[in-house]
């Protein structure tokens, strides 16, 4: 037995992570029942507004003359939803969902004026992989900084490096010098701000990062 499984995204983003499980099924007089075992079928993800055909073969199996069988095909992405559907019919998933979120803010010297081309940090808390953008420097905009990261729990900080003198920070200034930011998918934050303490001798080296164990929970 074999044919093939069609998969429309009517979504506005390619799907991630699709995969197909196959199951043939009978009629046993009150309700369907499988047979066998389920099979995979090899997919691969669809472009936003995409659609394709997936072909799927069964093998080793018995027929009953006479009994009536169905196809039973369970489609699912990493960035939606799962979706279980019958021949004859054509799966158009659920519209997929952003994987990722963004950040935006405002980096401050102490004097709560914002601070050009300062850098802020988010470390993943699950993946340790530190992502960085650095603030405006543009009058009107000073310090103003948006990133757009995979959804997760971050740790965030920021700093400016002075040269030979070291690094001003946010680290161990005041109670938000170090932050935890939960970003969910498709979210967006804002007014994320954060103060670096570039007072006069207040420069540190080698340059700091917060505790590893920062933000875990």
């Amino acid at each position: 037995m074999s044919g093939l499984i069609t998969v429309n995204n009517t979504g506005e983003i390619a799907t991630t992570g699709l995969t197909i499980q196959d199951q043939l099924q009978k009629w046993n007089g009150s309700s369907w029942e499988d047979v066998g075992n389920p099979v995979s079928v090899p997919a691969s993800n669809i472009a936003a507004g995409g659609s394709n055909s997936f072909s799927y073969s069964i093998i080793g199996l018995t027929f009953e003359p006479g009994a009536t069988y169905r196809n039973k095909a369970v489609i699912t992405i990493t960035n939606g939803n799962t979706l279980t559907v019958y021949d004859p019919e054509e799966g158009t998933i659920p519209n997929p969902v952003p994987t990722t979120g963004t950040i935006c803010g405002k980096i401050n010297q102490h004097n709560g004026h914002g601070y050009g081309n300062a850098v802020a940090y988010f470390r993943n808390v699950d993946t340790g992989v530190v992502y960085d953008t650095t603030s405006s420097d543009t009058k009107g905009n000073r310090g103003d900084y948006c990133i757009t990261l995979p959804a997760g729990r971050y740790v965030f900080w920021a700093d400016k490096e002075t040269g030979s003198a070291g690094w001003f920070t946010s680290i161990d200034y005041g109670d938000q010098g170090v932050q935890c930011i939960d970003l969910l998918s498709g979210e967006n934050k804002n007014n994320i701000n954060i103060n670096i303490d570039n007072q006069k001798n207040h420069h540190v080296t080698p340059q700091p990062t917060p505790n590893p164990n920062s933000c875990k929970l």
